[in-house]
């Protein structure tokens, strides 16, 4: 994240921070009819603290803008 401008720094540790990403299970339960849904794989490495999470849609609102922005980094 060090390469990111500083605003998209900032942008992305207030979306962690709101989603409470590290306080976050490392799976979230299975929801019916989940075998038809895209599962998504997040890892974030913030000096000592590292922590994945995996999660299938629909994606919770809170992690829904966190999701868009790593999307769109990594499609560039």
């Amino acid at each position: 994240m060090s390469t990111l401008p500083s605003d998209r720094q900032q942008e992305i540790q207030k979306l962690l921070d709101a989603a409470q990403f590290f306080a976050l299970p490392r799976r979230a339960p299975a929801r019916r009819g989940a075998a038809d849904y895209q599962t998504y794989t997040i890892s974030v490495a913030d000096g000592a603290r590292q922590h994945t999470i995996e999660v299938s849609d629909p994606v919770p609102p809170d992690l829904a803008r966190l999701l868009d922005v790593l999307r769109e980094l990594t499609e560039r």
